[in-house]
């Protein structure tokens, strides 16, 4: 098991969500439902990028539907969609599990990203937040960096509460 970096606690308010950290990331908040945050600079893909750091996105979002399987369709519409847009999809994992109490949806998988041909890994979650929102997580990360890297997403991911409203 990978030795991960010291964590220190991070809350967003606009989205009442609480995650450890890397202590040495940084942050972003993107609007009122999103939050980023940011790995160190990577050296190495300066040919790629004007500076490349791994990223992992938290954002509230409402389902389109309030039916009782909102989640399941959205879960399903969600992979038909990944397939048909992002070049060389491969699904690696998938489960069902709670985090805080709360149902969540996780899934490993990579792509190929057209214009410089490099391979990315990907986890994205969804965490079902009350019966009319969730919250969509997405972490990346070049596939030659996924072994450092995605130990350390899983636990964010894993760290997670969802702080409720008085």
């Amino acid at each position: 098991m990978a030795t991960l970096p010291d964590m220190v606690s991070y809350f967003n308010q606009e989205t009442m969500v609480s995650i450890l950290v890397p202590k040495s990331w940084s942050g972003a908040i993107v609007d009122s439902s999103k939050f980023r945050i940011f790995g160190l600079p990577e050296p190495g893909f300066e040919e790629y990028f004007d500076e490349y750091k791994v990223s992992m996105s938290y954002e509230l979002q409402k389902p389109d539907s309030s039916n009782d399987s909102w989640f399941e369709s959205l879960i399903a519409q969600n992979n038909a969609l990944m397939q048909q847009d992002y070049n060389e999809y491969k699904l690696l994992q998938e489960q069902t599990y709670e985090i805080g109490g709360h149902k969540t949806y996780c899934k490993h998988y990579s792509w190929r990203e057209e214009n410089t041909g490099l391979r990315l890994f990907q986890m994205q979650a969804l965490i079902v937040g009350s019966p009319y929102k969730f919250y969509l997580i997405n972490a990346a990360v070049l596939e030659s960096l996924e072994r450092k890297y995605i130990p350390i997403f899983e636990n964010i991911l894993n760290s997670t509460r969802i702080i409720p409203r008085n």
